[in-house]
C-alpha cells in the first residue's frame, strides 16, 4: 500500500528486534518496483463486480497506468498494455476496465479447462525502499520468478550491481557479492556453496564490476544482461562470453538439517 512506502526503517527495526530476541529471522529481494501474478490477486474476495474495492486498489496499491498485462488470451493483443491504455481503447472508466478483463479472463479460463488467462506486472514499490532493504545485512537477493514475463528473471541481479551500487551507491561491490553468495546459501542452509573456499563447490562468476548492468526490460524481458564473463556451476564451465556451452550440471539443491 502506498500508506506503507518510505516505512522501511519500521520493519528494519522489528526484524533486529526479533534477531536480538534469538529468532534467526532473514529475507530476500529482488531489485524492482514492479511484482508480477495474475490480476485476481488485487482482489482478494475475487469479486469482480466490486467496482469500490477495485477503486481502492488502484488509488493505493497499484496505479492503472502502473498494471501491465504480459499475456492476456482472451485479447493478445492487450500485452505489453497498461490498464489505463486499454481504458482509453475501450472507452471505459479504469475501474470499469479491470472488472471487465477480470471477467473476460474468467470467462475465458473456465473455457479451456481452468487454463491461466492472464499474468500482469503492478507497480507497488519504491527505489527508495529497495534501497534501504538492501542495506540490512541479513538480507539475501533472488529473482522471485521464472524466465519469462517479468524482466528480474533474466536482470535482478546484474541490476543491483548497475543501478543500487554504481549509479545509487547505496552498496559496495563486495556487499553485493555477498547478499547474492555467502548470504543466501547460509540463509538456505546449503553448507558447501556460496564462498571460495577449499573444499567448497566451485559456483562462480566471472564479471567486470565497471560495466555488469541489466538489459532485461518490461517489453523485452529476456534481454541478456552486459559484462557477466563466465559462469562455472560446480566447477563446469556453464557460460562463457555470451553463450552457454551446453552442459548442464546444474542440479536440485536440498538443505542439510
Amino acid at each position: 500500500l502506498k500508506a506503507s512506502c518510505g516505512k522501511t526503517s519500521l520493519l528494519l527495526n522489528r526484524l533486529d528486534e526479533a534477531r536480538s530476541q534469538g529468532v534467526n529471522i532473514t529475507a530476500d529481494i529482488y531489485p524492482y518496483e514492479y511484482w508480477e501474478s495474475t490480476i485476481w490477486v488485487l482482489l482478494p474476495d475475487r469479486d469482480a463486480n466490486d467496482l469500490k474495492e477495485i477503486q481502492f486498489v488502484l488509488d493505493e496499491l497499484t496505479p492503472a497506468d502502473g498494471i501491465i498485462f504480459t499475456h492476456y488470451q482472451p485479447e493478445p493483443a492487450f500485452a505489453g498494455r497498461s490498464v489505463k491504455e486499454i481504458a482509453e481503447l475501450k472507452g471505459l472508466g479504469e475501474a470499469q476496465t479491470v472488472a471487465y478483463l477480470m471477467k473476460e479472463s474468467a470467462a475465458w479460463s473456465k473455457d479451456h479447462d481452468n487454463q491461466s488467462a492472464e499474468r500482469i506486472m503492478g507497480r507497488s514499490m519504491r527505489d527508495k525502499d529497495i534501497a534501504a532493504l538492501l542495506t540490512w545485512p541479513h538480507i539475501n537477493l533472488c529473482t522471485d520468478g521464472s524466465y519469462t514475463g517479468h524482466p528480474r528473471g533474466f536482470g535482478a541481479f546484474p541490476r543491483v550491481f548497475s543501478k543500487f551500487a554504481r549509479q545509487m551507491k547505496v552498496l559496495d561491490v563486495e556487499a553485493v557479492v555477498q547478499r547474492m553468495t555467502s548470504n543466501a546459501a547460509k540463509n538456505m542452509g546449503f553448507t558447501q556453496r556460496g564462498e571460495i573456499r577449499v573444499g567448497a563447490i566451485a559456483d562462480l562468476v566471472l564479471f567486470d564490476p565497471d560495466t555488469i548492468r541489466d538489459r532485461a526490460s518490461l517489453l523485452h524481458p529476456q534481454a541478456l544482461s552486459q559484462g557477466v564473463v563466465k559462469v562455472w556451476v560446480s566447477g563446469i564451465l556453464a557460460f562463457n562470453n555470451g553463450s552457454t556451452t551446453k552442459a548442464r550440471p546444474g542440479r536440485i539443491l536440498r538443505a542439510r538439517k
